[in-house]
């Protein structure tokens, strides 16, 4: 690159192999946001921060917060947008693993994504002040639509 080959390295060396090399760490990136900026889109601040494998399921981001109130999250390094069935599977192995069981306060669903998100997981984002969608923007700090909702849910169990 001192060369001046910039453009060539980058072309040749580093973008075939990018989405490979994201694709691994951005689940790492979204829990080390978790654990630094919950409280940007939580009520408070993060407690413990981890991720939970099962034999037939994982949970890329898994935490409680200072208040007792725990969230679960999926991280998509997609080229497309991240849909309704993330929220839905999400939800499922949340309710499989014993780590949310025992919780004392509310659950809040994270969905991280590259791409967006549909607009039908929009919407329900919009009814359900429980999930939280964050893509490159929230997670670089760009975007100001992170107010906390307050309307009634009705989107979902």
């Amino acid at each position: 690159m001192a060369s001046g080959h910039a453009g060539d390295v980058w072309k040749h060396s580093i973008e075939p192999y990018l989405d490979d090399y994201m694709r691994g760490i951005f689940a790492w990136i979204c829990r080390d946001y978790a654990r630094l900026f919950a409280r940007e889109v939580l009520p408070t601040a993060a407690r413990e921060v981890g991720q939970i494998w099962a034999k037939d399921y994982d949970i890329d981001v898994a935490g409680r917060l200072l208040d007792e109130a725990s969230f679960s999250g999926e991280c998509k390094w997609w080229s497309g947008p991240v849909g309704l069935n993330v929220l839905e599977r999400l939800r499922d192995t949340t309710g499989r693993t014993t780590y949310f069981a025992d919780r004392v306060g509310g659950l809040h669903y994270l969905l991280f994504s590259r791409s967006g998100f549909t607009d039908d997981l929009k919407r329900c984002r919009d009814e359900d002040p429980s999930i939280r969608l964050l893509g490159p923007e929230e997670l670089l700090g760009g975007d100001d639509s992170l107010a906390r909702r307050s309307k009634p849910t009705s989107c979902g169990p």
